[in-house]
């Protein structure tokens, strides 16, 4: 970890999931772990369930925010960049607040400290990184819909669009998560899955039958929570 202060610290935890089929607990228990190693003072711990990273106010990040105001936190630790923010407008802010409040960040994955110079350039880097990559997806989104729309003129169909995209069952949201701490790859998480859908499949009609994933998509859902 690059920077960080051998001294005392009494540092916060800070968690976020996108939706409340998504388990925040291990990263929490690896966090406390890593804490505890470095001989820092945990005050608390703030989670915010449900709610997407490109919100700027959620409510125990505010409450955290105004703890740190008061003095009571010097450190913030997250499991990655993108559980506290997700755009580089918002990082900046938040590299900003930390530093007029004197407050150290750490983000465990990224190996982020902003209270090295090296940190505070990486982490506008990543901030930068991720926006470019949302405003790609986006704009990718746009132009497949504008040539959908275009074909389906010419033929004289509306577009369906938007269509909800089925998302892991409960179970295989665990397991997936359970298998990503054991340092398995997405593929072999991916054909895990694919094998139990398709042990699931043989008493389904085949009108519901479970489709099989591939590993971008197991990705997206854990990354992306």
């Amino acid at each position: 970890m690059i920077g960080i202060s051998e001294k005392k610290l009494d540092i916060a935890i800070y968690a976020r999931v996108s939706t409340d089929k998504q388990e925040v607990m291990n990263q929490i228990e690896k966090l406390k772990d890593y804490a505890e190693l470095r001989d820092w003072n945990l005050i608390d711990v703030y989670t915010d369930n449900a709610i997407s990273g490109k919100k700027a106010s959620r409510p125990r990040l505010d409450e955290m925010k105004q703890h740190i105001k008061a003095g009571k936190i010097r450190g913030v630790l997250v499991w990655k960049l993108d559980r506290i923010a997700r755009s580089l407008k918002d990082m900046i802010y938040l590299g900003d607040f930390f530093k007029n409040h004197n407050c150290q960040f750490i983000s465990y994955s990224n190996n982020i400290d902003t209270s090295s110079a090296e940190g505070k350039l990486m982490f506008h880097i990543l901030g930068a990184f991720a926006e470019f990559e949302a405003d790609l997806v986006s704009e990718r989104t746009k132009l497949s819909y504008d040539t959908k729309q275009k074909h389906a003129e010419q033929l004289g169909q509306k577009v369906k669009w938007g269509r909800k995209q089925k998302q892991l069952e409960d179970s295989e949201i665990e397991l997936a998560v359970k298998r990503r701490d054991e340092n398995i790859g997405w593929r072999k998480i991916a054909d895990e899955i694919n094998w139990i859908r398709d042990e699931k499949n043989k008493s389904l009609p085949k009108n519901k039958q479970l489709p099989k994933v591939s590993y971008n998509k197991v990705r997206r859902v854990l990354q992306n929570g």
